[in-house]
């Protein structure tokens, strides 16, 4: 599985949207987070530092879905969805996905 990653600005952060990201990548090491955006991934997640969510982000879409956060608080919802989209991944994707 491929989850892309866009953060906004950073103009107002509120938390350290790094540390999120890294703990995400902790909890699922078999997924390949990237920043790329050349291909659609599997799952977008952008990750605003605010409750404004400012970013321009319409255009960030996920094959199955997209989620964007804005404070720590989400780091579980966010967690659940990327879960709910494994369980519904083929067997063979899942085991692939980090490759």
């Amino acid at each position: 599985m491929i989850v892309r990653i866009k953060y906004c600005g950073g103009c107002n952060a509120r938390y350290d949207r790094t540390a999120f990201v890294k703990r995400l990548r902790t909890r699922f090491p078999s997924i390949r987070f990237t920043f790329e955006d050349t291909a659609l991934p599997d799952f977008a997640l952008v990750v605003c530092g605010c409750p404004v969510k400012c970013a321009a982000y319409e255009s960030v879409r996920g094959r199955v879905g997209r989620f964007v956060s804005s404070s720590e608080d989400d780091f579980s919802p966010v967690c659940a969805e990327i879960e709910r989209v494994l369980s519904n991944s083929p067997d063979d994707e899942r085991e692939t996905a980090g490759a």
